[in-house]
């Protein structure tokens, strides 16, 4: 496994690694906050986030989406590359490095 970034937030640190051509944020140990195929970056790539995209099989094509934190921007950069909405999706994490990790 790869380390390619490591930062320390107020109660847990935030890492990335890099393993088996996937990249994983990690947020206060060893729990996957967010993954992607780097060969596939368009390819959701865990069953939870895939889990939180259903919303939109009961309300296809909706005008806008609100993300309520952005972890590492795998549903926000699903939604643009598959133009999910009519606008980009607004996003708001409560923590600035997560948002530069991502």
């Amino acid at each position: 496994m790869k380390r390619l970034g490591k930062w320390l937030a107020p109660r847990r640190a935030i890492e990335i690694v890099e393993e088996g051509g996937v990249r994983v944020l990690q947020i206060g140990g060893n729990a996957i906050q967010s993954a992607m195929r780097l060969d596939a970056p368009d390819r959701i790539e865990l069953d939870y986030v895939r889990a939180m995209m259903v919303f939109l099989l009961f309300r296809p094509g909706p005008r806008e989406v609100l993300m309520v934190g952005l972890g590492g921007g795998s549903m926000a950069s699903t939604a643009v590359q598959r133009r999910t909405c009519a606008h980009d999706p607004s996003t708001t994490a409560p923590s600035p490095r997560c948002v530069r990790g991502a």
